[in-house]
């Protein structure tokens, strides 16, 4: 069986591309466009890449840089992935209301705290891990505010909007 110049140049585009994510993650390795094409960038990134990792320093890919080239791009993933998320609530229909405690009753009167700052309607409240009557109060404002029947308690859909809104204020802030 033949190794086709389409083959060739996906090879090429992955081994670019393992270049240019772990460039993310190691400023010392050139960040290259991947392009299928073995010319003058990709043999530079590729010294680069060897220098940085204490390999000899041909500018070609052999297994030995191709074994370090997959394990760095792992990590560079890793490094320079999303945070994961966190699901507070289980999925069962559960909420928070007053007299509930635990973590996500900490994790909600964190995001309000911080919402408080950036909005005047948003009363400053206190983490306690215990959902006060404050908090009842401050969910019902939200609730009125963003059109929901003022329950007082939070499920995953008041929960997600909560949380978008802290997610976008922090983002606007940093």
């Amino acid at each position: 069986m033949t190794y086709t110049d389409k083959e060739k140049k996906s090879h090429i585009s992955e081994i670019q591309q393992f270049l240019r994510t772990i460039s993310f993650y190691n400023g010392a390795v050139p960040q290259i466009i991947p392009d299928g094409v073995y010319g003058a960038e990709t043999v530079n990134a590729v010294r680069a890449f060897q220098s940085a990792y204490g390999l000899p320093v041909t500018g070609e890919v052999d297994e030995n840089t191709w074994n370090k080239l997959a394990g760095e791009y792992i990590k560079a993933l890793e490094f320079i992935s999303e945070p994961m998320g966190i699901q507070p609530l289980p999925n069962d229909g559960n909420t928070l209301s007053p007299g509930s405690s635990g973590a996500a009753v900490i994790m909600l009167q964190a995001m309000l705290a911080e919402l408080s700052s950036a909005f005047a309607n948003i009363r400053p409240t206190d983490i306690t891990g215990h959902f006060s009557k404050d908090n009842e109060n401050t969910v019902k404002f939200m609730q009125t505010v963003w059109g929901m029947p003022p329950s007082g308690e939070v499920d995953v859909c008041l929960w997600n909007r909560i949380v978008d809104l802290f997610n976008n204020e922090a983002a606007n802030n940093m």
